[in-house]
């Protein structure tokens, strides 16, 4: 019996161990990792009124939302009545990044957006969906959104 206990005792310390070395790091100054968002291209350029999900992706380890960098090209029509928003939300419901304005992008041209300011700071658990939505306000052009990266800790 006292065998047993004993080797009981030392699986159960091996397992604790692996645990601990396969934990994520939580600190800014630890480091993070980055998540790419694949783009749904058959619904690009998009063109009607939203929300439309202009990416999607599961997390893939938990973590805390730092960074969004996204680049977005708007056709012809872009000004302060007539340009779209960009919208990250979970699939709980969480919204993080609440509608940013693109109206001051020049039409027809590339504009690189970085976010770092969050409506949301929660922890985000793997598994869960992560969307980019795009919405219309007035008739601007279509969009293209490309590539979207995450950046957690």
């Amino acid at each position: 019996m006292a065998n047993l206990e004993a080797t009981l005792r030392e699986i159960i310390g091996r397992v604790k161990k692996l645990e601990m070395s396969h934990r994520q790091p939580t600190s800014d100054s630890i480091g993070g990792y980055w998540v790419s968002m694949p783009t749904w291209a058959q619904f690009s350029p998009f063109t009607g009124a939203g929300p439309t999900a202009a990416a999607l992706i599961a997390v893939p380890r938990d973590g805390t939302l730092k960074k969004i960098i996204a680049t977005t090209y708007t056709q012809t029509t872009n000004d302060s009545g007539n340009h779209w928003n960009l919208t990250l939300s979970d699939g709980q419901g969480i919204t993080y990044l609440a509608s940013q304005s693109l109206q001051t992008d020049t039409a027809d041209t590339w504009t690189r957006h970085e976010y770092m300011t969050f409506a949301s700071t929660a922890m985000i658990q793997a598994g869960v969906y992560i969307t980019l939505a795009v919405t219309k306000t007035g008739a601007p052009g279509g969009i293209y959104v490309n590539g979207p990266l995450l950046y957690f800790v």
